[in-house]
């Protein structure tokens, strides 16, 4: 398979599976991630608020997730990679962060995220 035509179906893989996780009904606002803050370059023009996975809400699970996203020179995020948190955590945080967008640039970027969940947060 020809690069590019790899890379629309990754893209094609992202809109489908945005447009999935969108479906979902969102749970009442304290069930979100209480804070998510970018540590890079650009600035993130579409906002990112996980939902607090309920596992990890009934285990009382807090703490960081820390994830570096490649994002392209128009915005989107293209791979997201672990930095650390807790396995719980970390699939509510990278679902999150492949809805944010950041401004265009002219060339792809590596940024870093921090979501802080916490258990105690009402």
């Amino acid at each position: 398979m020809p690069a590019g035509a790899a890379m629309l179906k990754r893209y094609c893989l992202r809109i489908l599976l945005l447009g999935l996780a969108s479906t979902q009904i969102p749970g009442p606002l304290r069930l979100l991630a209480q804070q998510a803050r970018s540590e890079g370059n650009r600035k993130m023009v579409v906002e990112i608020r996980p939902v607090y996975p309920p596992l990890a809400r009934k285990m009382r699970i807090s703490g960081i997730v820390r994830l570096r996203i490649t994002v392209s020179p128009a915005g989107y995020p293209i791979d997201t990679l672990q930095l650390g948190g807790s396995p719980v955590l970390v699939k509510a945080a990278t679902q999150a962060v492949s809805g944010a967008k950041w401004e265009a640039m002219p060339a792809e970027s590596k940024e870093i995220i921090q979501i802080k969940f916490d258990a105690n947060h009402k």
